[in-house]
């Protein structure tokens, strides 16, 4: 398995901003606190998002922080078709050993998590009665959970944001068989993968968004590894610059003109609504920002290991930033906080200052060093070959 490919620190720093995009999306759980119902769903009333900290600024990440998620789909695609596609279509690595880097890297710090999760939702139902944002947290959820099965939506339960990495998980299966059956050398079978996600859009939404987002991102390292270098001159990168430039202006824009862009193209095509205003941005906008990126360090030998931190960052933050948040809820269960303090732009500002340095601490003293200790004792086991353990 050839690994000596250089890593593309860019798309590790645009993770970790996807990453911490969510996070402050995810702040309105903190609305939830002091109120009559404090789970997420079902809810009778909607959370009003302008009472949420610095909402003139943050208001875009507030109101379409989500998409962040599918944003994470197609960068995962790109890096896979990048590292994993040739090696498992060459047999250099075997399904086995596939599974053992993904396990590796995702599952012990998932399953602390989990665990955490547990006992604070226990002591913060002790206190308040009913938990925190997630409700179904019983017996069989939590089984389900260790299997890394999480549900979307009102089935979520414990760290409901691990929904994408069970969606993601079940990709990783299905890239895994087309690869290793030479089925992705050519676009068709991602075209395919991603016609199949777009069919399910409206009975199975989050798989649909894994599908669709995860195999774009594999045609969009196509088309770069078609141009790059052959192609990729100057004057096409400028033009794909303004393009996305122009692209963000666009959709940042839509946000702060209360949707007015969008409300006029609906109105011209309102049956292609979802198709038009949604997957434009999703598959055209980020699939144009991620080609930039790549062949900007790529080709032009752009420098990004400056911030490839928050690559590294993005994997705990994603996990710990709901756990930390119920550490505040168990503080104003207790009384020790007080809820508007707990919703305040401080706190928050807070939050986001320990958040930051403990999921930096946890990937380089725990999620590192306890991925290559499974590694070490997987190829002492099996006889894997050694650069398995040099692997992302």
């Amino acid at each position: 398995m050839n690994e000596s490919r250089p890593r593309l620190h860019s798309l590790d720093a645009m993770r970790g901003i996807a990453a911490l995009a969510v996070v402050c999306q995810h702040w309105q759980h903190m609305l939830l606190l002091d109120t009559a119902k404090t789970t997420w769903l079902p809810r009778t009333e909607e959370l009003d998002h302008r009472l949420q900290p610095a909402y003139p600024l943050l208001r875009v990440f507030y109101e379409r922080g989500y998409v962040a998620v599918d944003f994470f789909f197609l960068i995962s695609g790109f890096i896979f078709f990048w590292l994993y596609r040739r090696a498992l279509e060459t047999r250099s690595m075997s399904y086995t050993s596939f599974a053992v880097l993904r396990i590796s890297r995702l599952y012990p710090l998932h399953l602390v998590t989990l665990v955490l999760i547990a006992l604070l939702q226990w002591r913060f139902v002790a206190l308040v009665g009913q938990p925190f944002v997630y409700e179904p947290n019983d017996g069989a959820h939590f089984l389900l959970s260790l299997l890394f099965i999480q549900l979307p939506g009102a089935g979520a339960a414990f760290n409901g944001p691990e929904w994408s990495l069970s969606i993601e998980l079940l990709i990783y299966a299905v890239f895994c068989l087309l690869a290793r059956t030479g089925r992705l050398q050519r676009p068709l079978w991602p075209a395919l993968m991603f016609l199949a996600g777009a069919a399910v859009a409206w009975s199975l939404e989050s798989l649909s968004r894994g599908l669709c987002g995860f195999f774009v991102g594999g045609l969009t390292y196509m088309v770069f590894e078609l141009i790059s270098p052959r192609w990729a001159t100057r004057r096409m990168m400028l033009g794909l610059f303004c393009a996305t430039v122009a692209g963000w202006i666009l959709v940042i824009g839509d946000v702060y003109l209360d949707g007015a862009l969008s409300t006029a193209i609906e109105a011209q095509l309102p049956i292609a609504k979802k198709t038009i205003v949604i997957y434009s941005t999703l598959y055209g906008l980020f699939p144009m920002t991620i080609l930039l990126a790549a062949l900007h360090e790529n080709v032009s030998g752009a420098r990004y290991a400056s911030i490839a931190w928050l690559g590294e960052i993005s994997y705990s933050s994603y996990l710990l930033h709901f756990p930390l948040q119920l550490v505040l809820a168990v503080l104003v269960g207790a009384g020790l906080l007080t809820a508007q303090f707990a919703r305040s732009g401080p706190c928050m500002a807070l939050y986001m200052a320990i958040l930051i340095p403990l999921s930096l601490f946890v990937f380089r003293w725990f999620e590192a060093p306890m991925q290559s200790w499974l590694r070490r004792w997987w190829r002492s086991v099996s006889g894997a070959p050694g650069d398995l353990l040099r692997a992302r």
